[in-house]
């Protein structure tokens, strides 16, 4: 087991985003969301794990959502990137919500959209319903209430997720971790998208001194 700090969780999450198929602030944004969840005691590397896993090497802009129904299946294999649509509604602040519930297919892992449903019901003054399969999620600009599914909250699969203004306030639990325990095999998995980022070095810089024996940082 290893144990990060939110600081170092964050830098760590943020290479290895970008090591899969993430520009670098949206990177940045998934490593925001992820250090969110465990800091608010709520599992968030596994599914991140999972995430850059199953979209690695794709383009981002096959990973958007398509908001509303899919009826006639021309995205039945499409595994929507919850960090994209979580950028994007945190862009619109929430304007394109209401009580009536926005539908967004096919999100892969989408506990890791809920950070920014926190950003987006700050901006709003309001607090938000969120669901997906058994999972409800009470959301508000200060955290949030886990209401049901908790137990099904790091599935690594496709949901379809309903999001909708909501009345009220969640009951917080108040929790703050400082540091983050990431399981070996977590750890290796992330460490290999980060070595993506890391270029061989090159004969020049080797004839100049610079840089350590085998690779140059990008």
């Amino acid at each position: 087991m290893n144990n990060y700090s939110n600081k170092e969780l964050k830098a760590l999450a943020t290479r290895a985003a970008r090591g899969a198929y993430m520009p670098w602030g949206l990177a940045e944004e998934a490593a925001a969301s992820v250090a969110w969840l465990e800091r608010h005691g709520i599992a968030g590397v596994g599914a991140f794990v999972d995430l850059l896993t199953a979209n690695d090497g794709q383009d981002p802009a096959n990973l958007a959502p398509v908001f509303g129904r899919d009826d006639n299946g021309s995205r039945k294999d499409a595994r929507v990137c919850p960090i994209l649509t979580g950028a994007y509604l945190s862009d619109l602040r929430g304007d394109n919500l209401s009580d009536n519930s926005l539908e967004i297919q096919f999100v892969f892992s989408p506990v890791l959209l809920v950070p920014f449903l926190v950003w987006v019901a700050r901006d709003l003054g309001r607090s938000l319903w969120v669901q997906w399969g058994r999972v409800l999620v009470h959301v508000c600009g200060d955290g949030v209430e886990i209401v049901s599914g908790a137990e099904e909250l790091e599935l690594p699969m496709r949901q379809d997720v309903a999001i909708s203004l909501a009345p009220g306030r969640p009951e917080l639990t108040g929790v703050i971790l400082a540091r983050t325990d990431v399981s070996n095999r977590h750890r290796l998995i992330l460490e290999r998208f980060v070595q993506r980022t890391l270029l061989p070095e090159s004969e020049a810089s080797k004839t100049s001194g610079a840089g350590g024996d085998r690779i140059d940082d990008d």
